[in-house]
């Protein structure tokens, strides 16, 4: 069986803004983390 494993990003208001999935590059997922606290 297989399963999902993604990280949620969920922004102040608490609206979905998009995904981090397992396995994503770690620059990518570090570009979304920063653009989602507006340090982009």
């Amino acid at each position: 069986m297989n399963h999902t494993a993604s990280v949620f990003l969920v922004n102040p208001k608490g609206e979905f803004e998009g995904t981090i999935a397992y396995g994503e590059d770690q620059a990518t997922a570090v570009a979304k983390i920063r653009k989602l606290l507006g340090k982009a």
